[in-house]
């Protein structure tokens, strides 16, 4: 488990089968709030500028992998997951006149989605030091709302989530580096570089950045505990319970590991 208490967890765990056969399974769940300007106009051309419009996004989605061992090198695996999208836009305004005070009444549009979808994936052992993947992500093409506040647009542009990723890993002793680069259905989305270290028994350092994003991640492991301070560039919005420093605002964050044998 992975989580900043605040706007976003992951959960997951996987559990082997047979020699060959393993389950995976996990959630993430993702939630935004922000104070946006709104302007409400009616038919005669009258506006109304409201600058604490609340706007609430969430986004979650749940999984569950069976992976197969082919062999000592080749592994296939094949996930299937729901996926959930919520969040609302202004609507209408109603105003009515009170001792010649304005009374507002606000309704907002509540849009849902609700998509199943598969992605495929395979990892090659080169040697006992390199390692390459692929995945095929949702390959039923399910389209979500690419940005849910765009200003001026009544209805939110859809984006196609059908992706290919590239991984190639490295490891040396107790050191581990590793890229993944990301495509989408249009064209190159991003490459994420990481890299862990084993210090001593029990410990692990790692850290990771995306290219094209510019977000950035540290992270420090002891036996069952993890914390680590991720950085997402702004694009994970947390505002209406605002912390009075930035740097705890969504962006520390703590979890828990376990091994079962």
């Amino acid at each position: 488990m992975l989580t900043n208490l605040k706007n976003n967890v992951k959960l997951g765990g996987y559990y082997r089968l047979t020699d060959k056969v393993s389950v995976g399974g996990g959630i993430i769940y993702n939630m935004q709030d922000e104070f946006r300007t709104t302007i409400f106009r009616n038919t005669g051309g009258f506006t109304l500028t409201i600058d604490t419009t609340l706007m609430k996004l969430k986004e979650y989605a749940a999984f569950i992998s069976p992976v197969y061992k082919v062999n000592s090198n080749f592994s296939v695996g094949l996930s299937v997951k729901s996926i959930w999208q919520d969040f609302n836009i202004p609507n209408t305004v109603f105003v009515n006149s009170i001792n010649v005070i304005g009374i507002g009444t606000f309704t907002d549009s509540s849009i849902k989605k609700q998509r199943f979808d598969v992605d495929v994936s395979a990892t090659y052992k080169v040697n006992g030091s390199f390692q390459v993947g692929f995945n095929a992500m949702n390959l039923a093409g399910t389209q979500l709302h690419a940005d849910a506040f765009v200003p001026g647009q009544a209805n939110p542009p859809l984006q196609n989530q059908r992706s290919f990723g590239l991984v190639l890993c490295y490891k040396w002793q107790r050191l581990n580096v590793g890229a993944d680069i990301l495509f989408t259905q249009d064209d190159f989305y991003d490459v994420a570089l990481g890299v862990n270290y084993v210090p001593f028994n029990n410990a692990l350092i790692s850290a990771g950045m995306t290219v094209k994003q510019l977000s950035y991640s540290f992270a420090f492991r002891i036996k069952n505990f993890r914390i680590a301070y991720i950085n997402d560039n702004d694009r994970m919005v947390n505002e209406k319970g605002k912390g009075k420093y930035d740097v705890l605002n969504g962006k520390i964050y703590g979890g828990f590991i376990f091994d079962l044998n």
